[in-house]
């Protein structure tokens, strides 16, 4: 090879290294934001659970005082058909 040869050849090497480590380094990123924004999805949604598990525990409490069911889902916001089944099921436990 000609040095000049040599000189256009590592210019494209270099080029084609750094062209490389900036495909890796966005590679990189977009990894590390899809892990951070599904860590915070399964945070949002394991708080949405737990606010449901409580409504849900609140209104066996509430079924179990004789509350009206109509009374508890505006207090808790379950839905009229879960409130019923779970009425049906504690009736159930006391059978």
């Amino acid at each position: 090879m000609t040095p000049k040869e040599q000189i256009i050849y590592r210019a494209y090497m270099n080029k084609s290294f750094k062209e490389h480590d900036y495909i890796v380094s966005a590679e990189e990123k977009g990894r590390k934001q899809g892990m951070a924004k599904g860590i915070e999805e399964g945070r949002k949604k394991g708080r949405q659970e737990g606010e449901v598990t409580k409504s849900i525990k609140i209104a066996k409490k509430m079924l179990m005082k004789k509350n009206s069911i109509e009374e508890i889902h505006e207090i808790t916001e379950v839905s009229i058909k879960e409130i019923e089944r779970l009425k049906a099921e504690i009736e159930n436990l006391k059978k």
